[in-house]
């Protein structure tokens, strides 16, 4: 088998409209489309560089059973222009900071993480070098 490329990620919203509003409101995400079952609704929503975020809605069954610690996904990492001007808009917006701008040398990375409305920690992140 080879791999020939990442096609999405899929996150059970906890809060579906609050997570839209984190992807699509706060991040600018384009949404793609809708799909609506009876046990559930999808959203696709387009990331700059190709990928793909959908969030799934159960209808509340998610809520309380989606637990972060049951998530297995640590984290989202995205490419940003610039970090700390990053940090200052999810500040700005309300969004909690789990770690404030950093360097990591180790990986050539300065970094900021948050979490989605889910509890999902996303790091923006830019190369140094």
């Amino acid at each position: 088998m080879r791999v020939t490329g990442f096609n999405h990620f899929a996150i059970d919203a906890v809060d579906y409209e609050s997570s839209l509003f984190f992807y699509r409101g706060i991040l600018g995400f384009k949404q793609l489309a809708t799909v609506h079952t009876p046990e559930s609704s999808s959203t696709n929503l387009s990331v700059p560089g190709g990928c793909v975020v959908e969030l799934i809605d159960r209808h509340g069954s998610a809520k309380g059973s989606c637990a972060r610690a049951s998530a297995a996904v640590h984290h989202l990492a995205f490419d940003v222009e610039d970090v700390e001007a990053s940090e200052a808009e999810l500040r700005k917006r309300g969004v909690d900071i789990v770690v404030p701008c950093t360097i990591l040398e180790a990986f050539n990375t300065k970094v900021v993480q948050s979490r989605d409305p889910s509890g999902v920690i996303i790091a923006f992140r830019k190369n140094l070098r």
